[in-house]
């Protein structure tokens, strides 16, 4: 819901970026038709594919299109219903029909759109502004919280993504042409988007002087604020067309974890619910989706995103090391960064909750939220059942070890 709310006002936002952004969706579908349907090289279908999205970048800098307000109905809510429409088509085709391809083009994209940055970096050397942040504790800090622990679930991928894990057991298995390719692209993969981290930081916050990252953040948000930083660095190597390249490559990343969140939500309805119909579970998927998104409840939701992907982060962790102790292996490189994740996601729930508790409406009197204490507080109780069910699994496997390096009685 989140993503198709950035999404929608994004291509409110940038009309520019709106054609070769939805122009992506058919040529994927082109593309994937070349590559398995027919026998023209890769090489030539990658190449056809990539020229198309060059074409439609260039036109989108010259037809700007913007959707009228129809039946009442804002641009926002049109968008909205847009998104989830596609959402709902790419989730129950087959991922070679359009997640596949999709992904394969925008894999050169958002490479693209990292070097292009790295090397603008590189070349215009931006002066970062002195440090905002200058202690453990920020002036603000009953909004904002300590460094630790939200830091750790602000940036809520990087190194590390709850979110990735459910992904790569969902989509990527069914992608890779080799299972010891897994390694490299899960690990490969976190590496990347934290330098892909390091690189929107940098142009964020020297891409734009202080007034104008405070006023894009006021008017368009965190995507404008990077699409402009963006431009500006990479004039030396785009000229005009970074801001539109740069909403190219992030609303193909939106696309991606919308139809990749749609399909693997659908794959946990199935299960939970027993609702095997993939087109009803995905169709109670994105209603509820958009019950969300239209209601403007996500608000309410969104400050516990960011640990709460972290918390299915950590428990991944336990479980691998779960797996590796039944199996006799050494388990302490993932069950340590495991324990410090849980640790660390039951400490922001706890301040978040607490912040939910003294919450103050606007006549300056305590207001709890109590949908917030009760979403914390089921969050913490799930966090603690697996840590106390993964320490119990570690006792017992230490115990068997025990039992057979005894000796045996004659």
């Amino acid at each position: 819901a989140v993503f198709a709310i950035f999404g929608a006002k994004t291509l409110i936002q940038e009309p520019d970026a709106v054609i070769p952004s939805m122009g992506l969706i058919p040529t994927a579908l082109l593309t994937g038709f070349l590559l398995y349907k027919t026998r023209i090289p890769n090489v030539l279908a990658t190449l056809i594919g990539l020229g198309i999205l060059g074409l439609l970048l260039f036109l989108g800098t010259q037809i700007h299109v913007v959707l009228p307000h129809l039946g009442g109905f804002s641009p926002e809510f049109l968008w909205i219903v847009i998104l989830l429409v596609y959402c709902f088509i790419a989730s129950v085709v087959p991922v070679q029909v359009l997640l596949q391809p999709r992904d394969y083009l925008a894999s050169f994209i958002l490479f693209g759109v990292i070097a292009i940055g790295l090397g603008s970096i590189f070349v215009v050397k931006p002066m970062m502004p002195e440090a905002l942040v200058t202690s453990w504790w920020p002036a603000d800090w009953p909004k904002a919280g300590p460094l630790w622990p939200m830091l750790f679930v602000t940036i809520a991928c990087g190194a590390i993504s709850g979110f990735h894990s459910l992904v790569s057991s969902g989509t990527t298995c069914k992608q890779i042409a080799s299972e010891a390719h897994a390694c490299r692209i899960g690990y490969g993969g976190m590496l990347l988007e934290s330098t892909v981290g390091v690189m929107v930081l940098i142009v964020v916050a020297a891409g734009l002087s202080q007034g104008e990252l405070t006023s894009i953040l006021k008017e368009g948000g965190p995507i404008s604020a990077f699409s402009h930083g963006y431009g500006n660095l990479s004039q030396v190597f785009l000229g005009d067309y970074g801001k539109a390249f740069a909403i190219l490559g992030l609303n193909a990343f939106i696309l991606t974890t919308l139809d990749t969140a749609t399909r693997i939500t659908r794959y946990i309805t199935s299960e939970v619910f027993g609702v095997k119909n993939i087109f009803l579970a995905t169709l109670l998927v994105v209603v509820a989706s958009a019950a969300l998104a239209l209601s403007g409840k996500w608000n309410l939701l969104w400050p516990v995103f960011g640990a709460a992907n972290q918390l299915i982060a950590g428990i991944a962790l336990l479980i691998a090391a779960a797996w590796l102790l039944n199996r006799g292996r050494r388990a302490h490189f993932v069950l340590g960064p495991g324990i410090f994740m849980l640790v660390t996601t039951i400490g922001a729930f706890a301040f978040q909750c607490w912040q939910a508790l003294l919450r103050k409406n606007e006549a300056g009197e305590v207001s709890p939220d109590w949908l917030m204490v009760f979403l914390t507080g089921i969050l913490i109780i799930l966090a603690i059942t697996v840590f106390v069910e993964t320490l119990g699994k570690i006792r017992k496997k230490q115990s068997s070890f025990v039992q057979k390096a005894e000796p045996q009685k004659v």
